[in-house]
C-alpha cells in the first residue's frame, strides 16, 4: 500500500486506513475527533500490525429467542479488529480527500463480565432490520443493530438486562465515499451491504483498494445470494422452529460451507475494476475454479520462503500457475508448485491448496492486492502471447449480444395494436 496524506471526515474510515497503511490520516472535522476504542470487521488477511485481531470461527442464524443454526466458518478468514489508536484534527493539511457522502448509522452496546458459551462467534437474524450480535471472549457480549428497539429486544432476552437509550454509542459507516484532490473529484465508490459486519467487512477492502490506486474506478456487487436462499429467508418466520433448522441444514448443503457462511454474514461480494455485468449463480455453477473474477486470493502461505503469496504481487498483471504450464509472457509470474514437483521451478505450496486453487486446470491474473482479474483453463494459455491478448475459449452468446448492441439510434416505444378480426363470423368446422 502506497503511503499517503488522507483526509477523512469519518472516524471509521481513518481508523481503518490507519489500520491498513502507514498513510498519515487526519480528521477534516474536529467534531470527528476519536481517541476511544473502535470496532470493525475485517478479512484476517488485511487485518494490521498495530490492531488487535480476534478471528471468529462460527456464525448463527437468530430468530427472536431461538438460535436456528451455529456452524463453522469455512475459509473465508473474518477477523474482529480492536483499534484504540487516536485519530486527530489536523489544520491545512494537504492530500487526498475521503468524504463520506451517505452514511448508514449503527446503535453498539457492550455487556462485560456475562459468561456464555458462543466465544469467537458472530450471530445475525435474516430480517430487514439486521442485528448483528459479536462473541469476541468468554464473558464479553457485543450488539449492533440501525434500530434501537429491535436491539433492546436481543439484549433483554439474551441477558435478562434492560437498556436505555443514553447507554448505546452510535457508530457511522458510509454507504457512498467521494474520493477528491486539489477540490476536484476523482471517483466516487457505493457500498451495497446493509448489516454491520457485512458493510464494515466491505468497506475495509474497498477502502484497500482505493489506498493502493485512487485513481482505479471500482465496483462492488450486492451480496449474492441464491434465489432459493432468499425465497426461504423472506418467509423462515411461518415456520416451526424445527422444521427451520431442517430447511436451514439443507441450503446449507446446497450452497456449500463456505458459500453459505459468506451469504448469511453478507460478505459474499466481488470487485471489479471495469464497467461489467457481475456474474450470476449460474455462472458459479460453471465455474472452473473456487475464485471466480472479482474475489479475492485467500491467504496462501509459501513453504519455500517466510512469506504469503500476496507478498510477491507488484503493480500491475500478475499470473499464479502451475510449475506445470510453460508460459512466456512478458507480465510477472508466479509459480507454484507441490512437494510431488520438487525439481520443478517454482514456490513450494502445500497440496491442499494447489487444489483449492485448482492449478492442475487453470490458471489466474490477480492484482496487487490479490483480486481476481481473470481465470481460464491452462489449455487456453497461449506461450507466444501476452498477458493483456489473451482470449478465453468461453463463450456468453447472451452477453456478447448484449455488448455488442449499439443504443446510440435506439429509441424506445410501445407496440402496435394489432387485430385480426374476420368478417363475417363463422362458426368453426368441425
Amino acid at each position: 500500500m502506497s503511503s499517503k496524506n488522507y483526509i477523512v471526515d469519518n472516524s471509521i474510515v481513518g481508523v481503518i486506513l490507519n489500520s491498513l497503511s502507514k498513510s498519515n490520516i487526519k480528521l477534516k472535522s474536529q467534531n470527528e475527533e476519536v481517541s476511544k476504542i473502535s470496532y470493525f470487521i475485517s478479512p484476517s488477511s488485511l487485518s494490521g500490525i498495530d490492531t488487535k485481531d480476534i478471528q471468529l470461527d462460527t456464525y448463527g442464524i437468530l430468530y427472536k429467542n431461538k438460535l436456528l443454526l451455529r456452524e463453522p466458518i469455512i475459509r473465508e478468514q473474518i477477523s474482529y479488529i480492536k483499534s484504540d489508536k487516536d485519530m486527530k484534527f489536523k489544520k491545512d493539511l494537504n492530500g487526498i480527500e475521503l468524504i463520506s457522502d451517505q452514511i448508514k448509522l449503527f446503535y453498539f452496546y457492550s455487556i462485560e463480565n456475562f459468561n456464555h458459551n458462543y466465544e469467537l462467534s458472530a450471530f445475525t437474524n435474516l430480517g430487514l432490520n439486521k442485528v448483528n450480535i459479536i462473541f469476541p471472549s468468554k464473558n464479553t457480549i457485543h450488539f449492533y443493530s440501525e434500530k434501537k428497539d429491535l436491539l433492546k429486544k436481543y439484549i433483554k432476552k439474551l441477558t435478562n438486562n434492560t437498556v436505555e437509550d443514553k447507554f448505546f454509542t452510535e457508530i457511522e459507516l458510509p454507504t457512498k465515499l467521494e474520493l477528491k484532490e486539489n477540490n476536484s473529484l476523482i471517483n466516487t465508490y457505493e457500498l451495497t451491504n446493509k448489516s454491520f459486519i457485512g458493510l464494515s467487512f466491505q468497506l475495509v477492502q474497498l477502502l484497500n483498494l482505493i489506498s493502493s490506486n485512487p485513481a482505479t474506478t471500482i465496483k462492488v456487487s450486492e451480496n449474492y445470494n441464491h434465489y432459493i436462499n432468499k425465497l426461504f429467508f423472506s418467509s423462515y418466520g411461518f415456520f416451526p422452529s424445527f422444521l427451520s433448522s431442517f430447511i436451514f441444514r439443507f441450503l446449507l448443503r446446497y450452497n456449500g460451507s463456505e458459500i453459505f457462511s459468506k451469504q448469511i454474514l453478507e460478505i459474499n461480494n466481488t470487485f471489479t475494476l471495469n464497467n461489467y455485468i457481475f456474474p450470476n449463480f449460474i455462472d458459479d455453477d460453471q465455474s472452473i475454479s473456487n475464485f471466480k473474477i472479482g474475489d479475492f486470493l485467500p491467504k496462501i502461505h509459501l513453504k519455500s520462503k517466510n512469506k504469503n503469496l500476496k507478498d510477491l504481487f507488484t503493480e500491475g498483471a500478475n499470473v499464479v500457475c502451475s510449475s506445470n504450464l510453460n508460459i512466456k509472457t512478458k507480465e510477472k509470474h508466479i509459480i507454484l508448485k507441490t512437494e510431488n514437483h520438487k525439481n520443478a521451478g517454482g514456490d513450494l505450496i502445500s497440496s491442499s491448496t494447489f487444489e483449492l486453487l485448482n492449478l492442475k486446470d487453470c490458471f489466474y491474473i490477480v492484482s496487487k492486492d490479490g483480486l481476481v482479474l481473470f481465470v481460464d483453463l491452462n489449455q487456453n494459455f497461449k506461450t507466444s502471447m501476452e498477458v493483456s491478448q489473451i482470449n478465453s475459449k468461453y463463450s456468453d452468446k447472451k452477453q456478447k449480444s448484449m455488448d455488442s448492441f449499439n443504443v446510440k439510434n435506439f429509441k424506445a416505444s410501445l407496440p402496435r395494436p394489432s387485430f385480426n378480426l374476420r368478417w363475417p363470423l363463422g362458426l368453426k368446422k368441425q
